[in-house]
């Protein structure tokens, strides 16, 4: 019983250490891109939603880092104003 136990305990570490790696992984998926697809600018949102509040409205060609993606979404940071909030995907291109 004791065997028992301490297996299924070493089977749950490993499962959890193998998820963290994973999300680690996703994370690094990611890095820089560029707003394009706009033909006047790329609204930069606070929440990731078409209906937040619009924190800072970028051209065309803007560069993006890219932290991670909310649905149809990414999470950004936009040096040249060093502001932090969320872009529709659909205007955004990968490096």
């Amino acid at each position: 019983m004791v065997k028992r136990i301490a297996m299924m305990m070493v089977l749950a570490a490993v499962l959890v250490l193998a998820g963290a790696q994973s999300s680690v992984a996703e994370a690094g998926d990611y890095s820089g891109g560029r707003v394009v697809n706009i033909r006047t600018y790329l609204s930069i949102r606070a929440y990731p939603t078409t209906h937040s509040t619009e924190l800072v409205r970028v051209p065309n060609g803007t560069y993006l880092e890219i932290y991670h993606r909310e649905g149809d979404f990414y999470y950004v940071y936009v040096p040249y104003c060093k502001i932090w909030g969320y872009a529709h995907r659909s205007y955004v291109s990968f490096y």
